[in-house]
């Protein structure tokens, strides 16, 4: 595609030429020349040539401008064969495209396929790292329409240390008023959280959530309660079971945890069918430790979230064969007998460390509410974000609209402000029980 234009021969009137001697842009060929249409094509009369520069003296075709060309006077002419529409040539081009553009498309298509197998490393927790694997077009067998599409790989030190869960003056004055009724003798009795079913008292919940607090069962359970009822199971695809089932598990060895292990599954069906879920929690408290076990059923996992033991731990190593074992046998009893854990995996995902003996509860709590498969724990939160943890906790069990229970003691002392002497050891993690003791 050239520009044609009237030939330069006098400088003073290239300098002034006018619009109507232009042509507009054309397809040239190299096979006759222009004179034998010049009249239809050219009404200034002049011969037309291809070159814009003063120095040009005979139209020179594209072949010619290698090297090796050489010039002569009998080089053919151009001849205007008509003007190309720009459009009708991209048009052209889509739907007519060449072999080297069809197998760059057709391979552009096959791998935006969503065939993504995340492959996961069963080492220890301190040094466990979610691994990707390259888009392959193959043609194998059908993923889960929900498995991890992409999985990064997360350094602990490019985390901020910065405060993640700010709390207001408001919360931390509400959370002095719940540790100081669950120090209360007279008090600490009373019902806090009622979730139907599922109660708490101030004893657990301020206890639980006080500083260096160790969670006690009946706090896990209001909030897989909570779970619930924030995302119902036939939205979410997930089973919150109270801790005492996943305990079961555990000590499964006769015929009246066998029926109660039983009785939750079928209780949890009526939601949602758990063999059509993603994913079952069962937080468990064994030697006074926390730590969280979750059957990944869509990808085929068995997922360990310990803040204290690591993989390699004799206490994992103890409770991660008894927990598989007698879930495979139960699995089969209960649910789905034809079913097949071959191709599960243990993983154990990274996570924060907790830096004591107190926070493995808490620790459960928050991997409860976040973790979804192929996440690095350490991105959503750290140690040092659990004494802001507990206080939210804390205003978030009891505040919420799920819960039923007489909120006009929490009230009253919380305008009476009695709590205030005491809210500074509370909220700082004093050891002086005595000083909030009513």
């Amino acid at each position: 595609m050239v520009n044609a234009s009237k030939p330069i021969s006098d400088p003073d009137t290239d300098l002034h030429c006018g619009v109507d001697d232009l042509f507009p842009i054309c397809a040239v060929t190299l096979s006759q020349r222009l004179c034998d249409k010049q009249s239809n094509t050219n009404p200034s009369g002049k011969k037309c040539v291809i070159g814009m520069s003063k120095c040009t003296t005979s139209p020179v075709s594209v072949a010619d401008t290698i090297v090796k060309a050489q010039l002569s006077n009998d080089s053919p002419d151009a001849q205007i064969t008509g003007v190309r529409n720009f459009n009708v040539s991209c048009s052209q081009l889509c739907t007519e495209p060449d072999d080297a553009s069809k197998v760059i498309s057709n391979s552009i298509i096959s791998c935006a396929k969503p065939d993504v197998d995340c492959s996961f490393d069963n080492t220890s927790a301190s040094d466990f790292r979610y691994g990707i694997k390259g888009i392959t077009c193959s043609s194998r067998e059908e993923k889960p329409p929900y498995s991890p599409r992409r999985v990064l790989q997360s350094n602990p030190s490019s985390v901020p240390v910065a405060n993640r869960f700010p709390v207001s003056a408001l919360e931390r004055r509400y959370y002095a008023v719940f540790c100081r009724l669950g120090l209360s003798e007279r008090y600490q009795c009373m019902t806090a959280i009622i979730y139907r079913k599922v109660r708490c008292s101030y004893l657990s919940l301020g206890r639980s959530l006080m500083p260096r607090g160790h969670v006690n069962n009946f706090l896990i359970s209001a909030l897989c309660r909570k779970l619930y009822d924030d995302c119902h199971p036939s939205v979410s695809k997930k089973h919150y079971f109270f801790c005492y089932i996943g305990e079961n598990i555990l000590k499964y060895n006769n015929k009246d945890q066998f029926r109660l292990i039983q009785n939750a599954f079928k209780g949890a069906s009526l939601a949602k069918k758990i063999d059509e879920c993603r994913l079952l929690f069962f937080p468990i408290c064994h030697c006074k430790h926390w730590f969280l076990f979750v059957v990944d059923l869509q990808n085929h996992l068995f997922v360990f979230m310990d803040s204290l033991f690591s993989m390699k731990s004799l206490y994992q190593v103890v409770v991660r064969g008894l927990l598989v074992g007698n879930f495979k046998q139960l699995w089969k009893e209960i649910v789905d007998p034809e079913y097949s854990f071959d191709n599960f995996r243990i993983v154990y995902p990274a996570m924060p460390r907790q830096g004591n003996g107190h926070d493995c509860g808490v620790f459960v709590m928050k991997c409860m509410e976040i973790w979804t498969p192929g996440a690095d724990l350490r991105d959503y939160f750290l140690v040092v974000n659990i004494p802001n943890i507990r206080v939210q906790y804390a205003n978030q069990l009891f505040f919420s609209s799920k819960n039923t229970a007489d909120k006009s003691l929490v009230n009253q002392l919380f305008r009476e402000g009695k709590f205030h002497g005491v809210r500074k050891s509370i909220t700082s993690g004093s050891n002086d029980d005595q000083a909030i003791k009513k």
